[in-house]
């Protein structure tokens, strides 16, 4: 059981990422990494280490943006997430990132693992782990993609020094096929689960490229990015 109170949005509770203490916002709606949020990383010392994360994208309602994502410690309550992945979009101007008031927020990427009951009235949330659930590994392909079409992904971000990047792949080029299935019959989390699968798991796309032309056959190799 966590006690927590009520943000505007979602329940918060005392929790610590790397053994430093504050409040954090537990959001099942948000599917990305947990956030640390930029202001209390910055009055914490943390900043800097979470600057030299992995080069990513984060998406919201105001469209793409760029994180950093790195591994660390979370704590809530008396339930552990060991060498947990972590986003930071640094010091923000204007948003829900621009908060001065909690430290970050948890959500479904670690909250899966989890049975959650909310009572507001007591404010408190209980949580029950599912033991048989395992973990997600991070995406080892270095894309990012997003379904704009039925019949074909879109590449919005490539991780720089990534199996993707290595296999020339550019941002805007599309993919439509997947191990020699058509996108139009996967979903983004098909994908996800495709790109997390073992290191060294060949995986073959049909790309598009951006510029125009015949779509080419790649390979790629899966890699660990954030250890």
């Amino acid at each position: 059981m966590l006690i927590s109170r009520r943000s505007a949005a979602a329940p918060l509770t005392r929790g610590s990422f790397n053994g430093i203490t504050g409040d954090f916002e537990l959001d099942s709606g948000n599917a990305g990494p947990t956030i640390v949020e930029g202001y209390w990383a910055k009055e914490n010392g943390l900043a800097d280490f979470l600057a030299r994360g992995l080069h990513w994208a984060g998406s919201g309602i105001g469209g793409d943006y760029n994180i950093k994502l790195s591994r660390g410690d979370i704590a809530l309550g008396s339930i552990k997430f060991p060498h947990e992945v972590v986003s930071y979009a640094g010091l923000m101007q204007r948003g829900s990132e621009s908060t001065h008031l909690q430290a970050g927020v948890v959500g479904e990427s670690s909250l899966y693992r989890f049975d959650m009951v909310y009572d507001y009235a007591r404010e408190q949330v209980w949580i029950d782990p599912k033991t048989d659930i395992p973990l997600r590994p991070f995406n080892r392909s270095g894309l990012r993609l997003r379904k704009d079409s039925p019949d074909a992904f879109s590449i919005i971000f490539v991780v720089p020094n990534s199996p993707a990047e290595m296999a020339k792949i550019k941002e805007g080029d599309q993919i439509t096929s997947i191990n020699r299935q058509a996108a139009s019959s996967l979903a983004t989390s098909d994908a996800a689960v495709i790109f997390g699968r073992p290191i060294g798991t060949n995986v073959m796309l049909s790309v598009t490229p951006k510029s125009g032309g015949p779509p080419r056959r790649v390979q790629l190799r899966l890699k660990e990015m954030l250890h």
